[in-house]
């Protein structure tokens, strides 16, 4: 569990793309400004992108539940990525093929 508090984030795609990288497993971010939200954010529009008048729990919380959602995307990306280039290494060197992926002798 990844517990980021009260932290700011501007770019959710930035900071799950470091995360996904630095922690190689799908994890669990807490943060705590959902406790700040305003009962006119219960009201507010939720649709992205951000409300102007969404209050700054509302705000930054939904940046970070963002960042969680697509952390997990990035780590399945990655393995993908190491598997492929695993397999990739292997033909090259003269171990398996890597499905209908036409890689060039080095």
């Amino acid at each position: 569990m990844l517990i980021v508090g009260l932290s700011l984030i501007v770019d959710p795609w930035a900071v799950a793309a470091v995360l996904s990288d630095m922690l190689p497993v799908s994890l669990v971010i807490n943060e705590s400004w959902g406790y700040l939200e305003t009962e006119e954010d219960a009201a507010d529009d939720l649709e992205w992108p951000e409300g102007a008048g969404w209050s700054l729990g509302r705000r930054y919380g939904m940046r970070w539940q963002t960042a969680y959602a697509l952390v997990h995307h990035f780590v399945r990306v990655r393995k993908d990525e190491r598997r492929w280039r695993e397999a990739v290494r292997g033909r090259v060197t003269g171990g398996d093929s890597v499905g209908n992926v036409d890689v060039p002798m080095a």
